[in-house]
């Protein structure tokens, strides 16, 4: 029975209902008959989910006091904005916390390099998919002006910092860049950042 109740049905089915309610009610069949055979004619369950049907339809089209269709349609949503903004918010908040310690700024917000691997800055990005939410860890080339390393995970750990970091590494290791002893990585996260085993590079938050 519960099944039944919540089962969803179209809305061509339900207008079907309605109209075909409106057709049956007459002199010798009560509104509340005609709905019983509705539901049984076109197998919906029970006859209150047709007479639910009916009163919103008399709501929509202004014969009745109530919260129309449309109306609950934009509650709707405005809920599920609101419970993406509150994801969104404690996902910032634990940002915050998991990115408090701070390191001494070794450039000065002066982000320019006169050559590649002299300047690396790391940064974090997230979004919501229908998998789940994805966090991106990804490391700029500042010379370059191009992403050089980055990591793609579904939690936000210091792992997928440091994954970010290995990936660069190796991505300059391939051309050639085996010396990275000038290279400057910036992050103003820096707990992630500082913490790593690498030791072929300097960080600074």
């Amino acid at each position: 029975m519960g099944t039944k109740s919540s089962k969803r049905y179209p809305d061509e089915l339900k207008a079907r209902a309605v109209q075909m309610v409106a057709d049956l009610r007459s002199d010798t069949v009560s509104e509340w008959e005609a709905m019983g055979r509705v539901a049984d004619l076109l197998g919906v369950g029970t006859a209150e989910t047709v007479r639910k049907w009916v009163r919103q339809a008399e709501i929509d089209a202004g014969d009745r006091a109530g919260q129309t269709s449309e109306e609950s349609e934009v509650l709707r949503k405005l809920r599920r904005e609101n419970a993406e903004l509150k994801r969104a918010n404690a996902i910032l908040k634990a940002a915050s916390v998991f990115f408090a310690a701070e390191a001494p700024d070794r450039v000065a917000r002066h982000f320019v390099a006169g050559a590649p691997d002299r300047l690396w800055v790391a940064d974090f990005t997230y979004c919501r998919t229908r998998a789940g939410w994805a966090y991106t860890a990804f490391v700029t080339d500042v010379y370059a002006r191009k992403i050089v390393g980055w990591k793609v995970a579904t939690e936000m750990t210091q792992k997928l910092a440091t994954d970010a970091i290995n990936h660069a590494i190796d991505t300059r290791k391939r051309p050639g860049a085996t010396f990275l002893d000038d290279l400057i990585h910036h992050s103003d996260y820096a707990e992630v950042f500082i913490k790593r085993r690498k030791p072929e590079f300097v960080c600074a938050a």
